[in-house]
């Protein structure tokens, strides 16, 4: 296959050739609209398909394949089996998996990640799970796409409460990303997974910092809705 400006699989990539105009003066808002419609097809036939609906790219001597990719990651995260073999499986298998009081949505998203902006498809998937005090949340986000540098990824937060100090309201969040890239090897590549780890690390004490605000802010309100009127 040819050098491609976005990554696309085989199938979207003749596709584009064939139904953008890249003569026409609007050939750049053809292309817009197209990618736009793109995903939105790739999201439909994710909800249907899972992840044999991912495709594969074809940049290299050799595809890659996208289901492949995700499922290396799952498979070196034993510790999801261990403790929420159903999280697991639902990321795994889904849509044929279900997965009781779990929220589930797909969204997409343009980030500055690296040296230029980067379109990705993400599905979330908020799970509560364990019982009585013991109850705690996992929250993974599976990426089905992205326009430059990954293959494939999965964040995963955890809120746990603080159960050493019961008398306190208070949680412990734990942040894990792992992903498959590609193009970050070599002098140039170098320098892009520098600034990409850079952006990294900016975007995750953003949101932890604006978590923290968010759930002080609730929390203070919550406390003075709750207490007794003075006079």
């Amino acid at each position: 296959m040819g050098k491609c400006d976005v990554k696309v699989d085989g199938p979207t990539l003749e596709r584009i050739q064939k139904e953008v105009n890249w003569s026409a003066p609007d050939a750049h808002e053809q292309a817009s609209r197209f990618i736009r419609q793109t995903m939105l097809e790739a999201a439909q036939e994710y909800h249907k398909n899972g992840d044999a609906a991912l495709g594969a790219y074809r940049d290299k001597k050799r595809p890659t394949f996208l289901a492949k990719e995700f499922d290396g990651l799952l498979q070196n995260s034993p510790f999801l089996v261990e403790y929420i073999p159903e999280f697991h499986r639902y990321l795994d298998e889904y849509p044929k998996a279900e997965l009781a009081d779990a929220d589930s949505y797909l969204y997409w998203s343009r980030v500055q990640f690296g040296l230029r902006p980067t379109v990705r498809l993400n599905h979330v998937v908020i799970y509560p799970f364990g019982e009585g005090d013991d109850v705690a949340v996992a929250i993974g986000s599976k990426m089905l796409y992205a326009s430059h540098y990954f293959h494939t990824a999965l964040e995963l937060k955890f809120l746990v409460k603080d159960s050493a100090h019961p008398e306190k309201v208070g949680f412990y969040l734990i942040s894990l990303n792992r992903s498959r890239s590609d193009g970050l090897t070599g002098l140039f590549g170098g320098i892009v997974r520098s600034a990409a780890q850079s952006e990294a690390r900016k975007g995750l004490a953003f949101a932890l910092e604006s978590g923290k605000q968010v759930l002080e802010e609730a929390y203070q309100e919550h406390t003075q809705q709750n207490s007794p009127t003075r006079r």
